[in-house]
């Protein structure tokens, strides 16, 4: 019931992100690397509800998006993308908004890595965002409000994160409210998740294990996030 609740209202609660804005900055990535405009294709792994995928494909990309969550992968699919895997090699895959950091052990953030590496062209590029774990554990997550309007909507989510150094891992607690202009009653859930922060290091080693021929240092993206770009 919690994962049908967020995805209905998962783009709601995030209405904030400037998820075309990631998207142009991508294609700059792709550009720098390429010396051509934007990729053709591309795999989204790890989609969500869609919204990077729709921004690709508003740039005029071939866009497949894949999650493991049902719920999410169904709204990604109600706004007409093609959901599933691609029949053929693209020229970009990417995961965004920290899907490394739901992968909690280094197996499957290397399965991911394999994942991304096996539908990419020979020269293809996997572009991957995650929390770093020494930006983290210079600014430690803190309790937040984020409110939300959209439309006649609006919504307020409280976040309660703890952070377990021992093992670089932050569980975020998320208390959301939403609710619609008229309506006196109003919707409340709680969810939460893991994330698992990720060094350097690692994240190296498990590309090289993908089989990846090489990747360059990460680049600032975000208060607490890295963004990677690794060749195939």
């Amino acid at each position: 019931m919690v994962s049908e609740q967020l995805a209905r209202w998962y783009d709601t609660i995030f209405s904030e992100k400037d998820y075309a804005g990631e998207v142009d900055a991508i294609r700059a990535i792709y550009r720098e690397h390429t010396g051509i405009d934007g990729p053709d294709d591309v795999f989204d792994l790890g989609c969500g509800t869609g919204s990077h995928a729709l921004e690709f494909e508003r740039d005029g990309c071939e866009v497949w998006a894949d999650d493991n969550d049902p719920a999410m992968l169904a709204v990604a699919k109600a706004k007409i993308l093609r959901v599933g895997v691609p029949p053929d090699y693209v020229d970009m895959t990417v995961s965004l908004f920290h899907v490394t950091n739901y992968c909690l052990t280094i197996e499957k953030l290397a399965g991911l890595f394999t994942r991304a590496h096996i539908y990419l062209r020979p020269g293809g590029l996997f572009v991957f965002d995650t929390w770093d774990v020494l930006l983290a554990r210079d600014d430690p997550p803190m309790p937040h409000r984020y409110k939300h309007i959209v439309g006649d909507l609006g919504g307020l989510r409280e976040t309660l994160p703890i952070q377990y150094p021992d093992d670089d891992t932050v569980r975020v607690v998320n208390h959301t409210t939403i609710e619609r202009r008229g309506d006196p009653q109003a919707e409340v859930f709680d969810w939460e998740y893991t994330h698992r922060l990720w060094t350097p290091a690692i994240i190296r080693d498990c590309l090289d294990m993908a089989g990846f021929s090489s990747s360059e240092p990460p680049r600032k993206w975000g208060k607490r996030s890295v963004i990677y770009v690794a060749v195939k």
